[in-house]
């Protein structure tokens, strides 16, 4: 399970970050703060898109959540 944790301040700048939980493990990616977001429609979609690249090509817990 994994979900992206987002921090709204402006339309276009976000604090962003994610967390991962898999094989009973948790797993932090860095905090980014004051992202600037260019096109906000589709982020979530990304992450998941993101996610599953992550699991398929080899890649670690941390890095897939990165």
């Amino acid at each position: 399970m994994t979900t992206t944790l987002r921090n709204a301040k402006t339309a276009s700048v976000n604090d962003w970050g994610a967390i991962l939980w898999t094989r009973g493990e948790f797993f932090e990616a860095l905090l980014r703060e004051n992202l600037e977001i260019y096109n906000r429609v589709g982020g979530g979609d990304s992450f998941a898109s993101g996610v599953a690249y992550g699991f398929l090509s080899g890649k670690t817990q941390q890095q897939t959540v990165e």
